[in-house]
């Protein structure tokens, strides 16, 4: 049997749910066994800083483009900690124009909620190196991609929104 000292045991905040394994998760969401494990485990402590990384109402922001750049928006209604809930959000222009030269800027519009419910699913903690108590979350999954079809959907890797900052877009191919 395994021996856990004191630090290891106030870290571990979970098991490791790989078959045969049980091992305590630490703080960085790792067991002490393979990477198979350290890929698929999701401590509890993570669950908690992921519900409060990303609350209902939280806004979500994914960009894309091939010789372009293109802002989707979403916002968060609802958070169990492995996945969100979410509802995509118009933006609108503060300034510039998306087809001149130089694109505009886009803010999204909390207002101007649209298409149908999607799930996202939360993948960290990743830590800072300079700092590792500062935790940070991706959003992963697929979500409407037109507004006029409902089948059309589009993968994304959705990051928490900066509250004032405006984003770069161009529509110029």
């Amino acid at each position: 049997m395994e021996t856990i000292t004191k630090t290891q045991e106030q870290e571990a905040q979970s098991v490791c749910g790989l078959v045969g394994c049980g091992k305590p998760i630490t703080r960085q969401g790792t067991c002490f066994c393979s990477t198979v494990c350290r890929d698929t485990a999701l401590p509890r402590l993570s669950l908690s800083l992921a519900m409060e990384f990303a609350p209902p109402g939280t806004i979500l922001h994914h960009s894309w483009g091939y010789d372009m750049t293109i802002n989707e928006f979403c916002v968060v209604l609802e958070n169990t900690g492995k996945t969100v809930k979410c509802r995509m959000l118009g933006h609108t222009t503060v300034q510039g124009d998306a087809y001149a030269p130089h694109g505009s800027q886009v803010k999204p519009d909390s207002q101007h909620e649209y298409g149908p419910v999607f799930r996202l699913y939360i993948r960290g903690p990743a830590t800072d190196t300079l700092n590792p108590d500062n935790y940070t979350y991706s959003f992963i999954g697929s979500y409407p991609y037109c507004s006029n079809s409902p089948e059309a959907r589009r993968k994304g890797y959705f990051h928490k929104t900066e509250p004032t900052r405006a984003y770069y877009e161009n529509h110029n191919d």
